[in-house]
């Protein structure tokens, strides 16, 4: 299973950046993003991060590529991107990610059309899983003019994992909160029960013949439900 993540600072309007800028500062959850994003447990491999090209543009050059991380650019742009890698949608860059002898673990860190593409792909029957969801919750509405999807950590699609205490920081209040995302997690598991039911057919069904005069196996008593309103568990 090939499963990514999502790291991300939201207001009370889901909003994430003003004029290309994010519109608080606050250095300590900067240290967190650096401690989540770059956080291994193999010393020889690494985490890939990916993003736009306007979150690519909005850190300082200084700071470019973010280090001891696979940089990925989702864009279309000609753009030198030096130090990093580029790709023209999201799948394609999780796939080059995962391309990578020595990845470890892959988050998808802005901007809004990146996680546009994050929402879509997780309510699909696709063999890429949103893992888990790390979500900086500021104080405030800041009027932004980027926004991050709400569907994402809707109560129904996420499970709560842990929150950081609240602190307040630059005059900014704000709390770290992890979510496990749940979404086509259970088409998996819908596929798993379909996978099982055939196992048993296959070990413990009754042989008999057809009206066509096919030999099949049958096993009585057996029922599957499924809920395809959030996409196919077959594919």
């Amino acid at each position: 299973m090939k499963t990514f993540n999502i790291i991300a600072a939201i207001d009370e309007k889901f909003g994430i950046g003003k004029d290309g800028k994010m519109p608080w500062y606050i250095p300590s959850d900067l240290k967190y993003f650096k401690y989540i994003t770059k956080k291994i447990t193999d010393k020889s491999k690494m985490n890939a991060i990916i993003m736009g090209r306007n979150t690519w543009n909005s850190i300082s050059s200084k700071y470019k590529p973010l280090v001891d991380r696979i940089n990925i650019i989702v864009t279309n742009s000609d753009q030198d991107f030096f130090g990093a890698h580029t790709e023209i949608n999201l799948i394609s860059a999780l796939e080059l990610a995962y391309s990578f002898n020595n990845l470890e673990d892959i988050f998808v860190i802005g901007g809004g059309k990146i996680y546009e593409e994050a929402l879509n792909l997780s309510n699909l029957a696709s063999e890429w899983i949103l893992n888990k969801l790390y979500i900086t919750r500021v104080n405030g509405d800041f009027g932004c003019d980027v926004l991050f999807p709400r569907e994402l950590i809707q109560p129904n699609k996420c499970k709560f994992i842990e929150s950081l205490p609240e602190k307040i920081e630059n005059n900014f209040l704000f709390k770290i909160t992890t979510y496990e995302h749940m979404s086509n997690k259970k088409i998996m598991y819908q596929e798993h029960e379909y996978l099982s039911l055939l196992k048993r057919i296959m070990l413990h069904g009754k042989s008999k013949s057809n009206r066509t005069g096919i030999k099949v196996l049958s096993k009585f008593g057996e029922r599957l439900n499924f809920n395809l309103r959030g996409g196919v568990f077959l594919y």
